[in-house]
């Protein structure tokens, strides 16, 4: 309530460590979106909240105002992160960084309808889980085409950054400490390595696995993109190191 009184603008917001009720977030995401405080909101996070479940229906007509929001953050509360990124990807959203750290990510996307917006450049999936099928509609979703168009209101900075990622792409990928069962390992063997296109630029692969079968389908994963600068390694660990080296 006080924010409706307050007359600055406010750019920069987040609620962590919160116990809510959904009808408490509701009501922030309402608020977020309708108060001319919040027009030049650049970064939003809930991190940690304790929430019976994330209202994620809110984040469409959130999404489609905000068109200074650069920043994303919903970080261990009770979502499905899938829900979340179709959100996201469904919208015109002007995000560059979007942050799904330590969520569950098990429903499969409706691919067609799911492109990555035009202007992201980052996407950070730490500590998070993933079901197969989940994880291997996200790994095309990231390889795949990404939107063009952006809110109208987009500030031509931004406009111009998108057009510039659709020519360069400029993509950075986390998946550090990640939570995959087998059959999440295996989805790798199923991939449409054809279809994939070259955007990532950075890829971080940090405090996982890789079971020896699936070491040969990783690096053929690693092959389509073709514009990777940075690979990042730490602690992974194998199954069968010769695999690896071979």
């Amino acid at each position: 309530d006080s924010c409706e009184s307050y007359g600055g603008p406010i750019e920069e917001f987040a609620i962590t460590q919160c116990n809510l009720l959904v009808t408490d977030i509701v009501k922030v995401l309402r608020v977020v979106s309708s108060l001319e405080c919040f027009l030049k909101i650049r970064c939003l996070g809930f991190l940690g909240d304790k929430i019976p479940q994330f209202p994620i229906d809110q984040l469409p007509p959130l999404l489609s105002i905000c068109s200074c929001l650069e920043n994303l953050v919903i970080s261990e509360v009770e979502a499905d992160g899938s829900q979340v990124l179709a959100a996201v990807c469904n919208s015109k959203t002007p995000l560059k960084v979007l942050k799904l750290n330590n969520l569950s990510f098990h429903t499969n996307f409706t691919l067609p309808n799911s492109t990555l917006p035009a202007a992201l450049m980052h996407i950070d999936f730490t500590k998070s889980s993933f079901s197969a099928l989940a994880f291997k509609d996200i790994m095309a979703l990231i390889t795949g085409k990404r939107k063009s168009d952006l809110l109208s209101n987009v500030d031509r900075a931004t406009v111009e950054f998108a057009a510039n990622a659709q020519k360069n792409p400029n993509l950075m990928i986390k998946m550090a400490s990640i939570i995959l069962n087998k059959d999440g390992y295996e989805s790798f063997k199923n991939f449409n390595y054809s279809a994939m296109q070259s955007n990532i630029v950075e890829f971080d692969w940090s405090n996982n696995k890789l079971p020896g079968p699936v070491v040969p389908f990783f690096f053929k994963f690693l092959n389509t993109q073709k514009n990777m600068r940075i690979l990042i390694l730490n602690n992974i660990r194998l199954e069968k190191q010769a695999l690896f080296f071979k």
